[in-house]
């Protein structure tokens, strides 16, 4: 399974913004590490999946603050994309939880997911977070 790999490319230049997705590029490849070592039932992986979903709630909430407070005009656009990724997620858990997990759980139906997640990330990133950076940067509005 391919790792994300952080490059310039997905750089916002907003630092705290690009510190966030480095953090979820982090996760999801932590997650891919348990799905090739067949850990996937694990404690621990249900410990990296709970505080990737905490870090991608606090990533989109700081997101929708900002876009909302400053008039982003892609704000809507921005919110649908996180309520997207947020059902994306739900399957995801439930497919990795201990408790839902199907029996006959297939390293391609997890690959499959992973893809799913990465490629949301990655394209979520190369639109509307670099609209709404650039937006952020064009009103000199700093995140911190």
């Amino acid at each position: 399974m391919e790792k994300l790999e952080w490059n310039k490319d997905f750089e916002t230049n907003i630092r705290i913004i690009d510190e966030q997705h480095q953090r979820i590029f982090a996760l999801l490849n932590e997650i891919i590490d348990f799905c090739e070592q067949n850990l996937i039932s694990t404690i621990e992986t249900e410990e990296v999946i709970d505080e990737l979903d905490n870090y991608m709630t606090l990533h989109m909430m700081l997101e929708e603050y900002y876009a909302k407070r400053y008039k982003f005009p892609g704000y809507n656009q921005l919110r649908t994309e996180h309520e997207i990724f947020k059902n994306l997620y739900k399957t995801f858990r439930y497919y990795f939880s201990r408790e839902t997990r199907p029996k006959e759980l297939s390293s391609g139906m997890i690959e499959h997911i992973n893809i799913i997640l990465a490629e949301w990330l990655k394209n979520h990133i190369f639109t509307i977070d670099k609209e709404f950076t650039v937006f952020m940067q064009d009103k000199n509005i700093e995140i911190i």
